[in-house]
């Protein structure tokens, strides 16, 4: 089996390949913090229904890969409110609170999504199961809907 930051290392690459689909100038898009606890990325495209059409998200990895991020955490800023009353329509969205286990993070909506009963993930073959940018592909879809 592959190292935990070997399959970060995977998933920042999965993720960075994917996002490059999306038009953007930033770059990376994808980091994690020298803890190896929050994967943060930068300019995450939202469908082109919502103003401002990307936005700046973080996922907790502590327990990566044996559970998925619980949840992401957008960044509060003035000028994505109404993304996040946007997104409240779909998904539940708590201002610095988490639940299934998510912290709270001061300063960030936590949305919940993701893979609560059911992660995959094959530690050989990360592309084969579930994977981070499978579940942020989810999220990117259901967020059109």
């Amino acid at each position: 089996m592959k190292a935990r930051a070997e399959l970060l290392e995977w998933e920042l690459n999965n993720l960075e390949q994917w996002l490059g689909r999306f038009q953007c100038a930033v770059r990376p898009r994808v980091a994690i913090t020298p803890s190896g606890e929050t994967m943060i990325l930068r300019d995450f495209p939202l469908p082109d229904s919502y103003a401002p059409d990307r936005i700046d998200i973080a996922l907790i990895v502590t327990a990566f890969p044996a559970d998925p991020p619980k949840g992401l955490y957008i960044l509060r800023r003035p000028d994505n409110s109404r993304v996040v009353a946007s997104l409240q329509a779909r998904f539940n969205v708590f201002r610095e609170k988490g639940f299934h286990g998510a912290p709270s993070v001061t300063g960030f909506e936590w949305l919940c999504i993701g893979y609560l009963d059911g992660w995959l993930y094959d530690a050989a073959q990360p592309n084969k199961g579930d994977n981070i940018q499978k579940m942020l592909s989810e999220f990117w879809r259901l967020s059109g809907v």
